[in-house]
């Protein structure tokens, strides 16, 4: 009861229908997310975390990371209407999830960093803050990694940094929710695979981790200190792959093909 209720405020602060994978990992981990939420709640309730991320996000340079999709294309691989506006859901759901999660990462990385020190209160940075009206969900069913078949898994595997010649054990759950429309992802793979080889998208995400980090020792200086310091750091690796590679990736390619599919 303790997570559920942890999770149903994450969805509701950030206007989601779902909780990410980097919150559903620190539950894993006895006394981690609360102890975790206790010191990031008051950041999320005054939504000094969410308007902060989604600025950046936006900020980012990823309009021209691929071309437009146009709706004669869009017919031709097999997105009629209806498929059209579930993956737009489903890029309006992560494209306001993954920045938030991404700075409330790094956030919680710098208070631990900053061990026992008190809390200072920030100052204020504009009205009343009211978290949005959610995302109208059901998003479409999140496909398990096993029954990805293999052809699209190897596609989604080449979509990274560094060595790809096994599969990686994290597959970014957008890809999972896309996975009824392969056609998509390989267009994606064809839009995107030159900006991964060219480091052009390595910059990006250099970036924008860099903007989110700056950011995030601001914040971290008003959250309280944490309890289960213990549990935290041993999920450190995790939530360093996760806020310098994984999110902020996904997040230039949520905005990126957001924009590819607008009318």
């Amino acid at each position: 009861p303790a997570i559920a209720s942890i999770f149903a405020e994450l969805r509701q602060l950030s206007g989601v229908p779902m909780v990410a994978l980097i919150f559903r990992h620190l539950a894993t981990r006895p006394g981690a997310l609360e102890d975790t939420w206790r010191s990031l709640r008051p950041a999320f309730e005054t939504g000094r975390i969410q308007s902060t991320a989604w600025w950046l996000a936006e900020s980012a340079p990823s309009e021209g990371l691929m071309p437009r999709i146009a709706p004669v294309a869009r017919a031709a691989i097999g997105i009629d209407d209806d498929a059209l506006s579930r993956i737009r859901l489903t890029l309006d759901a992560y494209n306001r999830a993954n920045p938030v999660n991404m700075l409330a990462m790094l956030c919680l990385m710098e208070r631990l960093r900053l061990g026992a020190s008190p809390a200072r209160p920030l100052e204020p940075h504009g009205p009343p803050w009211s978290a949005p009206q959610p995302v109208a969900g059901p998003l479409p069913a999140m496909t398990p990694v096993a029954a990805i078949p293999p052809s699209l898994r190897r596609l989604i595997n080449d979509l990274g940094f560094g060595d790809r010649t096994s599969p990686d054990s994290v597959v970014p759950s957008l890809y999972r929710h896309l996975t009824p429309w392969p056609a998509l992802l390989g267009l994606v793979h064809v839009s995107l695979a030159p900006a991964f080889r060219n480091g052009s998208l390595a910059f990006a995400v250099e970036t924008l981790h860099a903007e989110m980090r700056a950011k995030a020792g601001e914040i971290a200086r008003s959250l309280a200190p944490l309890a289960a310091g213990e549990a935290l750091r041993s999920a450190l690796p995790t939530l360093s792959r996760f806020s310098s590679s994984v999110i902020p990736q996904m997040i230039l390619i949520g905005f990126a093909l957001k924009h590819a599919i607008a009318d």
